[in-house]
């Protein structure tokens, strides 16, 4: 069975294409990173103690009505440090997403999204929240054009994100962030799609603020293949590398998901 086209649009936390009524979909995903090396707040690589990151994203999203899709994101973490100081020896709870996504304009080949989200972090867990333990508020604006190729479905998705963090108190005075993605999957074959991607993080005002690691920012890119084995069953499977920052890791990693769509 080959899903339709519409499956290979959604993009866990990228899309802009909302799901058709009274259906939805179910993301796991894991990733691993690792990095031996800083960008320091001039943006230059320098060594670091090794870092180990693994993180557990649970997504679901379900269109309540055509012009209405409801959607949650649970995170769970675990860090290594062979310096000692940041450890968490299981996967924890790092925050809750809630969101939901609603049309702007709508065509055969064009879609145009709005996406207002909460994050909603674990305060038990200070380590996995560099951004401190208030809820952060978000909008998204995300735009779709879909496009055939040798009769194939393929599509470029991108999105701005602005979360709003000036309330969040402590030493490190967090600022608020901007997030931008693009996205271009390319079908090769009726069940197989090529993903290219590229993600930047840059929060105001970065460069004069002190080390908090709740400031930074970051050019990451990630390639990866999703494939359709079974009815409504998606594998993905890739790399992604951290291509420039400040105040952050450098480094790469693995990921690989499956998606269940209903």
């Amino acid at each position: 069975m080959t899903l339709s086209a519409s499956f290979f649009y959604q993009e866990a936390q990228a899309s802009a294409w909302l799901q058709k009524q009274d259906e939805g979909e179910l993301i796991f995903s894991f990733s691993y990173f690792n990095s031996d090396e800083n960008f320091n707040q001039n943006g230059d690589k320098v060594d670091a103690p090794e870092f180990a990151k693994n993180e557990l994203d649970i997504l679901g999203e379900y269109g309540l009505t055509e012009w209405l899709t409801l959607g949650s994101e649970f995170s769970l973490q675990s860090i290594e440090n062979t310096a000692g100081a940041f450890n968490t020896d299981h996967l924890d709870l790092s925050y809750i997403r809630l969101f939901s996504r609603l049309p702007i304009y709508e065509s055969d080949n064009f879609i145009f999204s709005f996406q207002p989200s909460i994050k909603i972090p674990n305060d038990k867990s200070q380590l996995l929240n560099p951004e401190g333990n208030e809820i952060i508020p978000e909008i998204k604006i995300a735009g779709g054009y879909s496009f055939r190729i040798f009769d194939l479905y393929s599509y470029i998705d991108t999105s701005a994100q602005y979360r709003y963090r000036d309330h969040i108190s402590g030493a490190g005075a967090i600022k608020n962030q901007a997030k931008y993605e693009l996205s271009l999957g390319l079908k090769v074959e009726k069940d197989t799609l090529l993903l290219a991607q590229l993600f930047h993080d840059e929060t105001f005002g970065n460069n004069s603020l002190n080390n908090d690691p709740g400031n930074y920012d970051l050019t990451k890119a990630q390639f990866s293949v999703a494939y359709d084995f079974w009815e409504s069953l998606f594998l993905q499977g890739g790399a992604f590398y951290h291509i420039d920052g400040v105040n952050t890791a450098g480094g790469e990693g693995l990921i690989l998901s499956l998606w269940y769509k209903f």
